[in-house]
């Protein structure tokens, strides 16, 4: 038996199997964040700090896994004056939620407050669709919290985005010690 149809019978396999497999939509993430001054008057917190603690909640209705980050703080150009900060993260998907932090990094990161709710409404193909909170079951309804997503200027330290960010900030409102 010849390579190719060792090949082609291996794919022919892997597409049936795939014709069995359930039908889930894939929506991408199609967004670009403002520049660095328009992100910084709609983001209800600036800073840069390091991740120590990744708390892992309860996943969505749909599987997706949640966090409760907690940043020790470095610096502040916008936000409480804190020495630490907990922002609710989920992992990146195709929605534009999530951002993926991760344990003992540095980020500078851009926080958006949000009140938890039941269902929040999504804009799909010039539609408004009603979804599920994506912290419906982890926070009680009303609760206020920070979250940052893919589509800020949120970035790991060291990362040249992160490097032009930073300068793009300029002094920050002072760093914390």
């Amino acid at each position: 038996m010849s390579s190719g149809t060792c090949s082609f019978r291996s794919s022919a396999i892997q597409l049936a199997l795939a014709a069995f497999l359930p039908l889930v939509p894939l929506y991408a993430c199609d967004c670009k964040a403002p520049p660095v001054p328009e992100a910084v008057r709609q983001a209800a917190a600036v800073f840069t700090g390091q991740v120590i603690e990744r708390q892992e909640l309860a996943p969505s209705e749909y599987g997706r896994h949640r966090y409760r980050i907690r940043f020790k703080v470095m610096s502040i150009w916008k936000g409480p004056d804190s020495k630490e900060l907990a922002v609710y993260d989920q992992n990146p998907a195709g929605d534009c939620g999530g951002w993926g932090f991760k344990l003992g990094k540095e980020y500078v990161v851009f926080a958006r407050k949000i009140q938890a709710t039941k269902h929040v409404i999504v804009r799909v193909e010039d539609r408004n669709v009603e979804w599920p909170d994506p912290w419906k079951g982890v926070l009680p309804v009303g609760r206020r919290i920070l979250i940052s997503g893919q589509c800020t200027h949120t970035a790991e330290i060291g990362s040249v985005a992160a490097t032009r960010i930073i300068q793009e900030l300029g002094k920050p409102r002072h760093p914390v010690r």
